[in-house]
């Protein structure tokens, strides 16, 4: 036998080395992970933090080590956190914390900083760890709130959009369906066949009953977001979906109605009991970093030579890549890659990629977006991030890359900025419109009657723009029209005052016009018209002719019954409003005749200058 150190020694000191890289290795990835990451031990005392830790709460190092989680979370949520801890402990599990809640962090200087917390308990053999995962969400909550009253809005208004959507008014009726709706649910009608019927009356017993206590809440005041589970009446498939309520208030705060928008995540939770069921609890510091990694919502790819050529990649990013090998199609890019990666529109290169360029470099290539376009025509937009990785002499020996899917979130800012352009330029036409009544109403002279007019004539624009916004500006109904400026009149409707025409929808701008000449015509007849006493009456009627000029709009306002009709000695604005603005908005002719037996107010113009559909 020869002399030398003995085998066991040799093995020892082999497997001293592989822990020691292996630590090194997770210290690394942990300083590199772009959220806060602290480790917890049974204890509750911090046992480890990352440089994110320390830039989240303000803290150094060594003044976290050895304290006490709660010293981390407010004042005001210490008595319940503990009582969450207790719960994990009995039953640990990956998951996020909070989920519906929002959570705040505890900073140093006593600020309270909002953020989403990961849990993901980890045991070795110092015994149970759990390793906590922080992402400060200050801005997006910042950009929420901002948007908030906006939201509720462009969500009602996106009727192609990929998730249901529908309004329930004070009798929990439908108002408004869209056909995701009705695809999600799989329900066998038309989404207006809904319109006038309750949940109850739509959907099983059982299903009702289970959103009922939601939309309670709802109607309370309360925005409200869950998950519910339905069982298809045909073929017994159990879907899943996630709810939220949004309540539409009056501007005393009363709720008038609930904004439904319900998502279809069936996929996301097969996926995600597929992932919780592939989870193993691992014996040594190795299998807990692939833990870690494997349920990454993030896509995260690791380098092991400085060429990146040997490069894992987690399942995150294999799925975003429609890969199903370990090689990392981003680092080394094969020929039979089914996608292209373009930067700002031009073609990159597998040695321009940012896990080769940090490997160059040495340097971390930080937020660099690309886009990867698929053969089927398919994209994906990712934000990615690498960070270099030395060896013991300051050697690149490889890289580690966060790759986040922003596609959703580059298609919802192009989609909020086209609604807001849009909403811009409605806002702008309207104010132009409000701007020449004010200042044709301030010629009365009187401050008084100026606020009662102007008032007046601002609400009958209002009324108009209320069916406008409800259609989402795609015209108005001339029968609603005719309605909503003489609401105050309603229980005249049928009796004196009788409507007559065909169905016509109007475009925008002469549901303006056409509604401020029947509020002036209205008005008149309230003041000194047929409509000032108890015998008289009023029809409104219009049509749509055929002629060799081609189709004429026809419209007239008839009174009978009432005073006799005196001739006005001058014109005031009434005029401007039922004559020259109606001829110009509506490019017609009208005529005013003050007859003695009853006002007669009649407008003709071509049928396809106000109309929506297509009449020449």
């Amino acid at each position: 036998m020869g002399h030398g150190e003995p085998t066991g020694s040799r093995d020892a000191a082999a497997g001293e080395a592989k822990l020691a890289a292996v630590d090194e290795q997770f210290r690394l990835i942990v300083e590199a992970a772009p959220n806060a990451l602290v480790l917890v031990g049974a204890d509750g005392r911090i046992g480890l933090v990352n440089a994110e830790a320390e830039r989240l709460f303000g803290y150094a190092r060594e003044e976290l080590i050895g304290r006490e989680i709660d010293h981390l979370v407010p004042e005001r949520f210490r008595r319940q956190h503990a009582q969450h801890r207790a719960m994990f402990a009995a039953s640990p599990q990956a998951r996020p914390m909070g989920a519906g809640r929002d959570l705040f962090a505890l900073r140093k200087d006593g600020a309270e900083v909002p953020v989403e917390i990961g849990l993901s308990p980890m045991t070795t053999e110092a015994g149970r760890h759990v390793l906590i995962s922080l992402t400060d969400i200050t801005a997006r909550k910042s950009a929420e709130t901002a948007l908030q009253a906006r939201e509720v809005l462009l969500r009602a208004a996106t009727d192609n959009a990929a998730v249901g959507l529908v309004l329930l008014d004070r009798a929990r009726r439908y108002t408004f369906v869209n056909a995701a709706y009705i695809d999600i649910l799989k329900l066998p009608c038309r989404p207006e066949d809904l319109i006038g019927k309750g949940p109850a009356e739509v959907l099983t017993p059982v299903y009702a009953s289970q959103i009922s206590p939601h939309l309670d809440r709802a109607f309370a005041g309360e925005r409200v977001t869950y998950e519910l589970a339905r069982t298809l009446p045909h073929g017994g498939e159990t879907r899943h979906y996630a709810v939220v309520h949004d309540p539409l208030r009056e501007q005393a705060g009363a709720a008038t109605g609930v904004i439904v928008t319900m998502f279809d995540i069936t996929e996301r939770k097969r996926i995600e009991q597929d992932l919780r069921n592939s989870q193993k609890q691992l014996a040594d510091r190795l299998g807990e970093l692939q833990t870690f990694l494997e349920v990454s919502p993030i896509g995260i790819s690791l380098a092991f030579d400085a060429t990146c050529q040997n490069v894992w990649v987690n399942p995150a990013l294999r799925a975003l890549l429609r890969s199903h090998n370990d090689a990392g199609p981003l680092a080394h890019r094969e020929q039979t890659a089914p996608y292209r990666v373009l930067r700002k529109g031009e073609p990159v290169s597998p040695g321009d990629m940012p896990m080769q360029r940090c490997c160059a470099l040495g340097q971390p290539i930080l937020d660099e977006e690309i886009e990867i376009v698929f053969d089927d025509g398919a994209k994906r937009t990712l934000l990615e991030s690498a960070q270099p990785l030395f060896d013991e002499k300051g050697g690149v020996r490889g890289c580690i890359a966060f790759d986040v899917d922003i596609t959703e979130r580059k298609r919802s800012e192009e989609n909020i900025g086209m609604l807001m352009r849009e909403v811009n330029h409605r806002a702008k036409n309207l104010l132009s419109v409000v701007q020449a009544v004010a200042r044709q109403t301030a010629k009365t002279g009187d401050p008084d009657a100026f606020v009662e007019r102007l008032t007046d004539r601002i609400k009958a624009l209002a009324a108009s723009h209320d069916l406008l916004v409800r259609s989402e500006w795609r015209g108005v109904e001339m029968f609603d029209l005719v309605a909503s400026q003489l609401e105050h009149l309603q229980d005249l409707i049928g009796s004196r005052i009788l409507l007559n025409g065909p169905p016509a929808r109007v475009n925008s701008n002469a549901a303006q016009a056409i509604g401020l000449a029947l509020h002036e015509l209205a008005t008149n007849s309230g003041k000194y018209g047929a409509l000032s006493g108890a015998q008289g009456g009023v029809r409104v009627s219009w049509s749509i002719e055929s002629g060799d000029a081609g189709h004429a709009f026809r419209m007239e306002w008839r009174e009978h019954g009432g005073p006799a009709v005196e001739p006005p000695q001058r014109t005031g604005f009434g005029y401007v409003v039922t004559v020259r603005m109606a001829e110009y908005a509506l490019s017609g002719k009208v005529d005013l005749d003050f007859a003695r037996s009853g006002l007669v107010w009649r407008l003709r113009t071509p049928a396809h200058r106000i109309l929506e559909t297509g009449y020449r």
